[in-house]
């Protein structure tokens, strides 16, 4: 199973019921090769539900977000954030960039 499936398969397995989707906000810092994650639940109707904890899920996903990180260094299209958002039917939607600042942020002198 690819990386991005088995982080899928984690989120996924946080929704209920009532929850339409998960919206994960992945921060990654390069040099000490850690992340962070923060998401939503939301409904059907693109409504708010509730905000989700990681806490116990990180340590799950922590080698498919290395591999994921490692992979896109290879093909020379790093990232530091990534949205990654899983739908109550299984799929998912990744998207990624490099933000500077954040970078500048974490890491001031070089």
């Amino acid at each position: 199973m690819k990386y991005l499936e088995q982080i899928n398969e984690v989120f996924f397995a946080m929704l209920d019921t009532n929850i339409y989707k998960l919206v994960t906000d992945i921060a990654f810092y390069n040099r000490e090769q850690e992340f962070g994650l923060q998401g939503d639940f939301f409904d059907s109707h693109e409504r708010f539900l509730a905000y989700a904890s990681y806490k116990g899920k990180a340590f799950l996903i922590n080698e498919s977000i290395l591999k994921w990180q490692s992979d896109a260094l290879q093909l020379n299209t790093p990232w530091n954030k990534a949205i990654f958002t899983t739908y109550s039917d299984g799929h998912f939607e990744v998207k990624t960039w490099w933000d500077e600042d954040f970078q500048k942020q974490l890491y001031p002198n070089g």
